[in-house]
């Protein structure tokens, strides 16, 4: 993926407060007693990938689409706590409200939540989707994901 210079520049310095986070927490030991994470719980499509990448550039150990969205027998709360990375990003952490239980077991940690205008995020969808099994082929359901898309990203609004 091409990235222009001045917005992977934006992108560094806007998480460079994940890495003095990150720092902080190795500093001080807390790391030890607390399972530090973050989570970027944006919606497909929206540069989740573009985060972990930025993150891994920072040094710190990420992970897209962890399990490829295949739930561990141990349970996804779990498994990130027993994880040895510490950021991860897309599904299945914008599906049936995952966040919350995240949050009530990692209440320290950092939740990103990344968006894109709906016309731009709609017209994604459709390419990266197209020939696939997911492929969205009338104006229905489109405009059901759009709003499946816009409730997410309200709700998580709203609950942080």
């Amino acid at each position: 993926m091409k990235i222009k210079y001045r917005t992977y520049l934006y992108v560094m310095k806007e998480l460079s407060f994940l890495k003095d986070f990150y720092d902080k927490i190795l500093n001080t030991g807390k790391d030890r007693r607390f399972n530090y994470k973050i989570f970027c719980i944006g919606y497909n499509k929206t540069g989740t990938t573009s985060i972990i990448s930025a993150l891994k550039l920072l040094g710190i150990k990420a992970s897209h689409w962890p399990r490829l969205g295949v739930e561990p027998k141990i349970g996804w709360v779990r498994y990130f706590k027993e994880s040895k990375i510490t950021a991860f990003s897309d599904g299945p952490l914008f599906q049936n409200s995952l966040y919350k239980k995240l949050y009530k077991s990692f209440p320290d940690s950092k939740y990103i939540l990344t968006t894109r205008d709906t016309k731009s995020w709609r017209s994604s969808v459709m390419k990266f989707f197209k020939d696939s099994p997911w492929e969205i082929t009338d104006q229905e359901s489109l405009d059901e994901k759009v709003l499946e898309y816009h409730q997410y990203n309200d709700e998580v609004r709203s609950f942080f």
